[in-house]
């Protein structure tokens, strides 16, 4: 999605949305079209090439980063995105994808937005994105506590700026919580 008002040339910014297992990339297209307009960014949101993501159902790289990347590329050469402003998000299984590929690739994702992750784990350190994990605290794929412990902790002593942002809600993205993520990435939540 590109807002109407982004003129070519014009710096804008980039959120790489991924989806949650069994989900698709329009979902969060409907959910960050508004901000998009309001805040100034572009929202991609690939669907993974089978149900989940490669890493997340394999364990390993497949088909997936590779389709990400050209992806990616294809936005990078149609608008003028700003370096400083791309931003990697996810959602569940996406979220989880999104911390593995955000962290590998740190030097390109300044801030990562990551919705009820369930785990963390990456092959390789590249850059220090800071993070920002959303979560429920009654959801009940992926409980509160889990994410403290898998991932919260593990990020914080590889050396990660995170921020722990829990809400009173369940396994999803309520539009108050992507607008406090976006506002974060930005610089000003």
């Amino acid at each position: 999605y590109v807002p109407a008002h982004y003129q070519p040339g014009t710096p804008i910014g980039l959120l790489v949305m991924l989806h949650g297992g069994g989900s698709a990339g329009q979902q969060y297209i409907g959910l960050f079209q508004s901000l998009a307009g309001a805040h100034d960014f572009i929202v991609l949101a690939p669907d993974s090439k089978q149900l989940t993501w490669d890493m997340i159902s394999t364990t390993r790289v497949g088909v997936d980063i590779p389709r990400l990347g050209a992806a990616i590329e294809y936005v990078l050469q149609r608008a003028t995105v700003d370096p400083a402003r791309i931003w990697l998000g996810g959602h569940s299984d996406g979220a989880s994808y999104a911390l593995t590929v955000g962290t590998a690739n740190g030097d390109r994702f300044r801030k990562l937005l990551i919705f009820a992750a369930g785990i963390y784990w990456t092959p390789q350190k590249n850059g220090r994105p800071d993070v920002r994990v959303a979560h429920g605290q009654f959801d009940p794929v992926f409980p509160f506590s889990q994410v403290t412990s898998e991932v919260v902790r593990p990020l914080e002593r590889a050396g990660y700026a995170v921020t722990l942002a829990p809400f009173p809600g369940g396994h999803e993205v309520p539009s108050d919580v992507a607008e406090a993520a976006i506002l974060w990435a930005k610089g000003g939540g």
